[in-house]
């Protein structure tokens, strides 16, 4: 399980992937940026 959570507002952004290597890495931090970039209408349920 790889989870960000933003200190600000306490969102999380979290997937379960299959291991902890740089490249999976790296994408999964690309993918959570992207994440808490997008509005808030599109970006949480709540």
């Amino acid at each position: 399980m790889h989870s960000l959570v933003d200190d600000h507002s306490r969102l999380v952004y979290s997937e379960i992937l299959t291991d902890e290597k740089g490249t999976i890495c790296a994408a999964f931090l690309t993918r959570a940026a992207a994440y808490f970039a997008a509005p808030a209408s599109t970006g949480s349920s709540g």
